[in-house]
């Protein structure tokens, strides 16, 4: 989370971009946020790791229908990277309606197919690309 006025510079970054920053902690909410935003070109970072991996819906979205639902979390039951597959159990992956497959309403125990993206123990790692595999199947 960044608010603008964090901004170097007169670029707006657009959905994408890379960018560097700073965190710090907001005095008036307490929470942590982004300061001193600085547009990268693009890039400067390594791509993020990916990894196919078959999971089962743990907690169903929330706040929201369809892409506007937040908040889901997936188990990982099997996953891609062999150097992964032995860390993997009982891992729970977080994830957006945004990231589902258009028209579908994930429920708790759906087995799906997904991307998991970063690195393992990454608070920014996340599910995308999420497939519904079969209803309950999990």
């Amino acid at each position: 989370f960044f608010h603008f006025s964090a901004l170097v510079g007169r670029d707006r970054p657009q959905q994408g971009d890379e960018v560097q920053f700073e965190v710090e902690r907001d005095r008036r909410s307490g929470r942590e946020g982004a300061a001193r935003v600085w547009l990268l070109p693009p890039g400067t970072l390594p791509p993020p790791a990916e990894t196919r991996a078959q999971c089962v819906v743990d907690r169903e979205l929330r706040g929201g229908r369809g892409s506007d639902g937040q908040g889901g979390r997936l188990a990982v039951l099997k996953i891609d990277d062999e150097a992964a597959a032995e860390q993997s159990e009982k891992e729970r992956i977080p994830f957006d309606g945004r990231d589902v497959e258009r028209g579908v309403s994930l429920q708790i125990g759906d087995l799906v197919e997904c991307i998991v993206s970063g690195s393992r123990g990454s608070s920014k790692r996340m599910a995308r690309r999420i497939v519904l595999v079969e209803r309950g199947g999990g």
